[in-house]
């Protein structure tokens, strides 16, 4: 069973590889994220100036003025780029026929989706990885004693990663209920902006405000980013992956009977 798992996450590998989209979201994170850094940074520093001489610089912590907002922003670019690249993971094999081949094989619907959402998970890993780059290079041309929080950075990457793969599980399930690569991409962003929605709304406070607030994967991120890792955050996010490959599984497997 692993064989042919680690084979199905293979040939998707280099489907993601062999074609520029993974080139071009890279490049449009890397760009983006460091445009976000410089920002961000440069108003930390007008920041430490006006209050130099202040008490109040004591409150200017790096992590959370310039890390944990970089995070929270790439979150949002997480929202549009992560539909293009599961779109084409589940719809193409239906589309295409190839799926009713590997239904008549020994692969079982359980490897297939599995074994897709294993090389989307490396796919999410070398995007953060990408963002990771531009605090790891602050944090090396910085003056000497300067204060850089590599653990609260490593618990803001974990969150980071953890939102991605949740996100990457909703778009293989949106994709395994279509044969329409452009529906499935539709489909996983209208979900994941209902996210927002359920974020925005959350920001009315009380109970309600709370309750909204909680369900969002985007407010759940929000722990992490400051370096502050919650048990509830991570079983929130293993919920998400888990449910929506149980999704996609059944919609294979309703797929593979009906012929």
């Amino acid at each position: 069973m692993m064989r042919r798992l680690l084979a199905v996450a293979q040939v998707e590998l280099l489907r993601q590889f062999t074609t520029p989209l993974v080139y071009v979201v890279s490049f449009f994170l890397s760009a983006l994220s460091g445009y976000f850094l410089i920002v961000l940074s440069r108003g930390f520093i007008e920041l430490t100036l006006r209050f130099g001489a202040n008490p109040e610089a004591a409150n200017l912590h790096f992590h959370e003025r310039i890390v944990a907002p970089l995070i929270l922003n790439i979150e949002y670019i997480f929202v549009l780029i992560i539909p293009l690249l599961t779109m084409r993971t589940l719809a193409s094999e239906r589309a295409q026929g190839s799926f009713e081949m590997l239904a008549s094989s020994l692969l079982r619907p359980f490897e297939l989706v599995a074994g897709k959402f294993l090389a989307l998970s490396l796919v999410v890993l070398l995007l953060v990885s990408v963002v990771a780059v531009e605090p790891l290079v602050l944090a090396f041309i910085a003056e000497p004693g300067s204060a850089f929080d590599y653990s609260a950075l490593a618990c803001a990457l974990l969150g980071l990663t953890l939102l991605g793969w949740s996100f990457a599980a909703v778009g293989l399930a949106a994709s395994s209920l279509t044969d329409s690569p452009a529906l499935a991409a539709g489909a996983s962003l209208l979900v994941l902006l209902f996210a927002w929605v359920l974020r925005l709304a959350g920001q009315g406070g009380g109970f309600w405000g709370s309750f909204l607030s909680g369900l969002s994967p985007l407010s759940r991120l929000e722990n992490f980013a400051i370096g502050r890792l919650a048990a509830a955050d991570i079983l929130y996010f293993i919920l998400v992956i888990g449910f929506s490959l149980l999704v996609a599984l059944r919609a294979l497997d309703r797929h593979r009977w009906q012929g």
